[in-house]
């Protein structure tokens, strides 16, 4: 009954100015320079509460938080390595100009957990890599140094594509699996793991191995790439 007799105006510019206070416009600025997915979990939940209500809002915020988390731990950041100027450094091909690919040698890291929801994708990804390779690649190097865990799903995948990859006459070994990783591996009896031992410090470690058979005679050191 206090302000029945203000004019409209006025109770929207008291509203204007109470809910003003609430926007970090600094945030929302850092966000667009930074990150758009969380920038557009925002504004998802900004337009919901203004629209729907309080309650209803936050409700879509937490379901848009949720969907935004499933995708981005299905589709995990992964990366071709190769060589730095022929030293012991391995780097992402697509970040780094200077890393050189080895023409029989794909190194291949993948960096998350691998479960049931991106077991698909990273069995597409290696696939995909070997498909866009000119010359046949004869070793995969899965490089798990940032893998803390591998489910059920996941070594089933595994397993299915190195076999796969095994008929096509290419090798696979295992660089910088963290204990609790190798055991689920060893475990699972997964071909040319397991009790075979092709598991690797780092992927120069499983380089140097690859070319001593090869050339069990010559230079231990990892040749140049090409």
């Amino acid at each position: 009954p206090f302000f029945y007799f203000l004019p409209s105006a006025i109770l929207a510019a008291i509203i204007i100015v109470a809910v003003a206070g609430l926007f970090d416009f600094e945030e929302i600025k850092h966000l667009w320079r930074t990150d758009h997915i969380d920038l557009a979990m925002f504004g998802i939940t900004f337009m919901a509460t203004l629209l729907i209500g309080i309650e209803q809002g936050i409700a879509v915020g937490v379901a848009v938080s949720l969907i935004a988390v499933i995708y981005q731990s299905s589709q995990p950041h992964s990366a071709e390595l190769g060589q730095i100027d022929g030293s012991k450094v391995f780097r992402d091909t697509a970040r780094y100009k200077q890393a050189q690919r080895f023409d029989d040698i794909l190194i291949f890291r993948f960096d998350a957990q691998i479960y049931f929801a991106n077991s698909s994708h990273f069995r597409n990804r290696v696939e995909q890599l070997l498909n866009q390779r000119d010359e046949p690649v004869k070793l995969l190097v899965l490089d798990f140094h940032a893998v803390t865990n591998i489910d059920s799903t996941g070594r089933h995948m595994l397993k299915e594509l190195i076999c796969g990859l095994r008929d096509n006459n290419i090798k696979t070994a295992v660089a910088g699996a963290i204990g609790p990783v190798r055991d689920c591996l060893e475990i699972d009896s997964i071909p040319e793991h397991g009790k075979t031992g092709r598991f690797y410090f780092d992927a120069e470690d499983a380089v140097n191995d690859y070319f001593s058979r090869l050339s069990p005679h010559k230079n231990m050191g990892v040749p140049p790439p090409g």
